[in-house]
């Protein structure tokens, strides 16, 4: 197989994948998230602290709260239902993400690690 099959052949699994019923409605749930104001301004406050988890210098005390906060705020954004919609979406789009990579990797022989059983020293 060419190069440029492979590549016609990646469009065509990503054409697919944009009209699967897992991207629409990722697509539909964010397209409504931003619809409503104050669910947006909840999700993009959640990003923001969640952002602010990887600063480069920061301590493990600092780090340690911020997840904290990250957790409080998650726990508190997951009540609203656009947002917990949104949440549940982007979680089947990566499940479905992920059996792609996984397909994708056993197909050309690359050991994804996720199969293999548990270091036992571990």
């Amino acid at each position: 197989m060419t190069k440029a099959e492979i590549l016609a052949t990646t469009k065509e699994l990503a054409n697919s994948l944009a009209n699967s019923q897992e991207y629409r409605a990722l697509k539909d749930a964010e397209a409504e998230l931003k619809a409503h104001a104050a669910a947006q301004i909840m999700w993009e406050d959640l990003e923001k602290k969640q952002r602010s988890c990887y600063e480069p210098g920061l301590s493990e005390e600092e780090i340690k709260t911020r997840f904290e906060d990250v957790q409080k705020t998650f726990e508190l954004v997951s009540h609203n239902p656009h947002i917990r919609q949104f949440l549940l979406a982007q979680m089947e789009f990566g499940q479905l993400w992920e059996e792609i990579q996984k397909t994708l990797a056993e197909a050309i022989g690359i050991k994804t690690g996720k199969d293999e059983p548990p270091d036992e020293e571990s």
